[in-house]
C-alpha cells in the first residue's frame, strides 16, 4: 500500500532497497525483517537503524549517492509504516506508540544521513583570458584598471605569482620577501652550474601582522617548496627593490597603505579586473567557463589544469598525480588530480579538434573555397 502509488520501476527500486536492509537485519542480527518491523521494539529498532548507517557508511565510503539512497528510502519506509500503525491504533495504545514513533525519531534524527557529494567543479578561466591578462595587466599597460604604478606591480605580481604557481589565496598573502630563493647546482650531465629559483610555502606566525583575515596555511600538507623559473624570480625582485611601497613588515605584498595585503582587498581587486575586462573577453568567460568573474582560486585550477596537462605529456598518469600532489598541497591519497585530469582531457581534445579528421576537414574547405567563387 505505501509503494502502491509509484510506477512500476520506482517501486521495484525501492524494494531493492528495503530487500537489502531486511537482509542486512537478518545477517547482523539474524531478526526476520517484517518482525523487526511489527515488533515495534525501541531499542531493537535504533539498533538496527544504528548498524546499518554505519555499514553504509564503511562500505560505501566513496560511494556516497547509494548509501544516501539506501538509508533514506529505509528511514522513510519505516516512519510511513509506523505512521499507519499510528492511525489504525486503539486509544488505549496510541499514546505508548506516540511516545515510541517520536523517541525513534528522535534518536534517528542523531544519525546524520550519509549526504551525496557534490562533484568538483572546476572553473579555469582558460588559456585564452591568461594570455590577454599576461599582456595587458603589465605595469604601465594602457588597459591596466589601477592608476598608481606601485598598486600596478603589487597586483601584477600577485597575479603572476597565483597563475604561475597555483598558490592558494592565503599562501600568497602569508609569503614573505624570505619566502623567495635561488641558488645554484651542477648540472651533472650538461656538467655546467645552473640556477634554481623557489618559492616556500610555509607557517610565518607574525605577531604584528594586523590583517582582519589573518592568512594561514589550510593544512600540514600545504607546507612545501614550489620551483618558479628565472623570469619570476627577477620580477619579484624588481618589485621588492623599486615598486614595493616601503614597509616595517616582512610580508612580500604590501598595500599602497604600507601594511600587507589583505585577503578583503585582493577580493575587490579580483572584481575589479572581471568588471574592467573587454565584453568579447567577459563573454567568453562566461560562455565557455560558466563564469561571470574570476577570483583568485579560479587561477589555482587554471595553473593545475595548465601543469598536468604538461606532466602528462611527458610522464604516467600516475606520476603525474604524484607530482601535483606535491607540487599543490595535497595528500599522497587526494583525488584532488583526478578532477583536473578530466578537464586536462578536455583541453587536449578541443586542441585536437583542429586536426581531427582533417581529409574530412579538407573537403569541407574545397567546397566552401567552391561556393565562394562561384558567388563571385
Amino acid at each position: 500500500m505505501i509503494l502502491a502509488k509509484f510506477k512500476d520501476s520506482t517501486k521495484n527500486k525501492k524494494l531493492r532497497c528495503i530487500d537489502y536492509f531486511y537482509d542486512f537485519i537478518y545477517e547482523t542480527f539474524e531478526i526476520n525483517g517484517d518482525v523487526f518491523i511489527f515488533k515495534n521494539d525501541l531499542q531493537l529498532t535504533f539498533k538496527c537503524f544504528q548498524a546499518f548507517f554505519i555499514h553504509l557508511e564503511n562500505k560505501y565510503l566513496d560511494n556516497y549517492e547509494k548509501a544516501y539512497e539506501l538509508w533514506t528510502i529505509n528511514v522513510t519506509y519505516w516512519e510511513k509504516l509506523e505512521f499507519l500503525r499510528l492511525q489504525h491504533a486503539s486509544k488505549k495504545d496510541l499514546s505508548n506508540l506516540k511516545e515510541k514513533f517520536y523517541k525513534i525519531q528522535e534518536l534517528l534524527s542523531y544519525l546524520k544521513k550519509p549526504q551525496p557529494k557534490k562533484s568538483l567543479k572546476i572553473r579555469d578561466v582558460g588559456q585564452e583570458l591568461i594570455a590577454f591578462l599576461d599582456e595587458n595587466l603589465i605595469p604601465g599597460s594602457s588597459w591596466n584598471p589601477f592608476k598608481n604604478i606601485h598598486v600596478q606591480w603589487t597586483y601584477y605580481i600577485a597575479y603572476l605569482i597565483l597563475s604561475m604557481t597555483g598558490v592558494r589565496r592565503g599562501e600568497l598573502l602569508n609569503l614573505t620577501q624570505n619566502d623567495i630563493g635561488t641558488g645554484t647546482y651542477f648540472h651533472t650531465i650538461e656538467r655546467i652550474y645552473k640556477r634554481k629559483n623557489w618559492i616556500n610555502i610555509i607557517e610565518n606566525n607574525i605577531n604584528n601582522d594586523t590583517r582582519y583575515s589573518t592568512p594561514s596555511l589550510k593544512n600540514k600538507n600545504a607546507i612545501r617548496q614550489i620551483p618558479i623559473n628565472n623570469e619570476l624570480y627577477d620580477l619579484i625582485q624588481i618589485y621588492i627593490e623599486g615598486f614595493r611601497p616601503k614597509s616595517n613588515s616582512p610580508f612580500l605584498l604590501i598595500s599602497l597603505y604600507k601594511i600587507p595585503l589583505s585577503a578583503e582587498s585582493l577580493d575587490k581587486t579580483f572584481k575589479k579586473l572581471s568588471m574592467s575586462l573587454p565584453s568579447d573577453q567577459l563573454e567568453k568567460l562566461n560562455k565557455i567557463h560558466n563564469l561571470y568573474s574570476f577570483t583568485p582560486h579560479n587561477l589555482r585550477h587554471t595553473a593545475a589544469t595548465s601543469d598536468l596537462n604538461h606532466l602528462m605529456s611527458e610522464n604516467t598518469e600516475e606520476n603525474s598525480f604524484h607530482i601535483l600532489r606535491t607540487i599543490y598541497g595535497w595528500n599522497v591519497k587526494s583525488a584532488m588530480p583526478k578532477h583536473y585530469a578530466v578537464n586536462s582531457y578536455k583541453n587536449k581534445y578541443e586542441e585536437r579538434i583542429q586536426t581531427f579528421n582533417s581529409d574530412r576537414i579538407e573537403k569541407i574547405k574545397r567546397i566552401i573555397g567552391n561556393e565562394k567563387n562561384h558567388n563571385k
